[in-house]
């Protein structure tokens, strides 16, 4: 492939491309050899860029969030980055491989190298490799666990809240087995259902503000108590790999601006863009939430909007 071809697989591999031209590039690589072969290759000088220094702020940007996204690639990438160490390339260089007619390049040296009779080279790197899977893995488990905590930080109130109310349940109870001056009282009482700790809901796009308050849809009720709120955008298409979100209330005032969220599935069948807010920032009235869908050349065409109305209680 020429210089041209050369840099759409690596705007490919940093997710650069059009999903138009991704598709069709994507095809030719299912059915033509010479183009996997090319990718291999612009796999390869791309991590040894992204190593040496010589990729821009953004293809660097770009290189950790789109292309580092497997342990694979991670693997190449520490030992592209401990061949990269000049003693390793030396040693490697040096040593006494096999025999061969000409020169050949540092990477050919190095690949017959791990691949040859150096078993304690290989056994190096492979631990190596496994000990950045663990760390990395470490990293993921810590990250969920600090979530699972944070969770049952929130679920506390609420779980006290439903002992109280079975509390009450029981003690009304007694005092009306006991105490039948006190029946019609008891029969009467009205105990409140503990409010929840998070409420969510799925909006509809292209609502007016006249239309949200004659349907429920995009109206959301929100209890005393309640910590946080989950909207739900619905997504007519889900044409891009990013989004982003901000929310504001009718005269324009910004309540949140959330970047580079991916969609999900709603359980219907169809797919959506969740944002998890605060319930301190969800007031009494109406609100305007607009979704921007994030292109690859860094635009932000607007996809939909959506009308919520809020209610406190």
């Amino acid at each position: 492939m020429g210089l041209e071809g050369k840099d759409v697989l690596v705007r490919y591999l940093l997710g650069d491309l059009f999903p138009s031209d991704r598709e069709r590039l994507e095809k030719q690589l299912s059915v033509d050899d010479q183009a996997r072969e090319a990718l291999a290759e612009a796999e390869n000088d791309l991590i040894d860029s992204y190593t040496c220094g010589e990729l821009s702020a953004k293809q660097r940007q770009q290189f950790e969030e789109n292309f580092l996204n497997s342990s694979q690639r991670n693997d190449q990438l520490a030992v592209a980055q401990m061949l990269m160490d000049h003693a390793v390339r030396e040693k490697i260089t040096a040593a006494p491989i096999r025999e061969q007619k000409g020169p050949i390049s540092w990477r050919e040296s190095a690949a017959a190298f791990l691949f040859g009779k150096h078993f304690a080279m290989r056994l190096a790197l492979a631990t190596a490799a496994l000990a950045l899977a663990a760390a990395g893995f470490l990293a993921v488990e810590n990250w969920r666990l600090r979530n699972e905590v944070n969770m049952a930080h929130l679920e506390q109130p609420r779980l006290q809240r439903q002992l109280n109310y079975l509390e009450q349940q029981a003690n009304a109870t007694s005092a009306t087995g006991s105490n039948t001056q006190n029946q019609d009282h008891s029969q009467t009482a009205k105990l409140e259902e503990p409010p929840l700790s998070q409420v969510s809901i799925l909006l509809s796009p292209h609502l007016s503000r006249q239309q949200v308050s004659r349907n429920p849809n995009n109206r959301l009720v929100i209890p005393d108590g309640t910590h946080m709120v989950t909207l739900k955008l619905d997504l007519e298409q889900d044409a891009h790999r990013q989004y982003d979100v901000v929310v504001e209330t009718v005269d324009g005032t910004a309540i949140q601006h959330i970047e580079r969220l991916t969609s999900q599935g709603t359980g219907n069948g169809g797919r959506c863009v969740a944002v998890q807010l605060s319930s301190r920032q969800m007031s009494r009235g109406d609100y305007v939430v607009t979704l921007y869908g994030r292109e690859a050349n860094g635009e932000l065409p607007v996809v939909d909007s959506y009308s919520l109305s809020v209610v406190r209680r």
